[in-house]
């Protein structure tokens, strides 16, 4: 009986700590300092939001179905000019009110030949 209390009071721990985790799918269009600006919706019900970076915060990006760390960060070269009308396409995981991961899912650009 109590093997079954345990076991149930440590399922639903985990429950909640997953329910605070978010994710969001959007556009980045500014980064200053430990404050991230995402851009979500579609034209013309687009919502704008701030988020502050936690301290650990991973920033990948995708190669095929793999995620690769980038190196420094949100200082890495695809931060470095950001179009704040078109912003970088990313999903960030939210945790506590602070984004904990930054993916940057923007496909290749196309070139003309």
């Amino acid at each position: 009986m109590l093997r079954k209390l345990v076991c149930a009071v440590a399922i639903l721990g985990l429950s909640i700590g997953l329910a605070l985790a978010e994710e969001i799918t959007g556009r980045i269009t500014k980064i200053d300092g430990n404050k991230v600006t995402v851009v979500t919706g579609k034209k013309g019900e687009t919502k704008t939001a701030e988020y502050e970076l936690a301290k650990d915060c991973k920033v990948c990006k995708m190669d095929k179905k793999a995620k690769v760390e980038l190196a420094d960060g949100v200082k890495n070269e695809a931060f470095k000019e950001i179009d704040p009308k078109k912003g970088i396409p990313a999903r960030l995981n939210i945790t506590d009110g602070k984004v904990t991961e930054i993916v940057l899912v923007g496909g290749k650009k196309k070139t003309d030949n």
